[in-house]
This record gives structure tokens, sequence and C-alpha cells, in this order.
């Protein structure tokens, strides 16, 4: 789960999509070391449980994960840059997750 990490930063990186600002105060283009560390270890936790969620069939669960993001970034998604940032990159963690869980669940029960 932590290489997609990899590959949400290359698309996000590939198509210049990271917003011009990232909240009040950061420089053009810098991601701090906290607020990178921080987003990282929250698309792991996020692709983890949507790994689980999907193996054992709990798709409604799949909501829980979008509203607990979407609830710690509310004033941030205001910032169309970073909401579509936002956007991209969950889609991005959630698609690659759920396929490793569907080719784990297919490998599994055969």
């Amino acid at each position: 789960m932590n290489e997609a990490n990899l590959l949400v930063r290359f698309i996000i990186e590939r198509f210049e999509l990271r917003p011009k600002q990232l909240g009040a105060g950061a420089r053009s283009g810098v991601v701090e070391l906290g607020e990178y560390n921080r987003g990282r270890i929250i698309g792991l936790l996020e692709r983890l449980l949507v790994f689980f969620f999907v193996l054992t069939g709990q798709m409604a669960a799949l909501g829980f994960v979008s509203a607990a993001k979407g609830i710690a970034r509310f004033k941030n998604l205001e910032d169309r840059d970073f909401a579509e940032y936002f956007l991209i990159g969950t889609m991005a963690s959630v698609i690659s997750a759920g396929l490793v869980s569907l080719i784990t669940k297919h490998l599994l029960m055969g």
C-alpha cells in the first residue's frame, strides 16, 4: 500500500496538479516536510481502510473514508486548485487500493 504513494505523487507531479499555494503562508510550489509526511500517513491509512472494506465487501463503508477526509479538509476545499488536487489524489489513492484489493480477493477466493 505504501508504494501507491509513489503512484499518487507521480500523477500529481506529471500533470502539474499541485496547487500554486498550499495554505496560508506556504511558498509557491513548496510543501512543508511535516505536511508531506502527514499526507503520506493519511494516504497509507486511507488505502488500508479501502483495501479491507473492499476485501470484506463493505462497499458502503467507503463513504466513511471520503467523509472523514472531506471533514478534515473542509475549509481548504473552498480553494478550487486545492480541491481539485485533493480530489485527484484521493481518487488515485482509492482506485489503487481498490484494484489491489479486488485482485487479492480474486486470488484468494479463486
